[in-house]
């Protein structure tokens, strides 16, 4: 992604696990803690997908609010 950064003319750089409207994505299950599951072993599941920084700026998707993706942004950050 740094190589086509520098390259003449390009703007932004992103990639993305899966395009959007795909209607396909990643499940993977979950549970609350100190909450048991109504129905097994976990509570639900969330359709996954990964997006790198400057994802919505090359899609030229503006921002309504609050900040883009960006390094600081890894398995370990929490937006709470």
């Amino acid at each position: 992604m740094e190589r086509v950064e520098g390259l003449p003319g390009v703007e932004f750089v992103a990639a993305t696990l899966l395009i959007p409207m795909q209607g396909m994505a990643i499940d993977m299950p979950f549970a609350i803690e100190g909450r048991a599951p109504a129905n097994g072993k976990f509570e639900g599941d969330e359709q996954w997908r990964f997006v790198s920084p400057h994802y919505f700026e090359a899609l030229r998707v503006p921002l309504l609010r609050g900040r883009t993706f960006d390094p600081r942004d890894t398995g370990k950050s929490s937006m709470w």
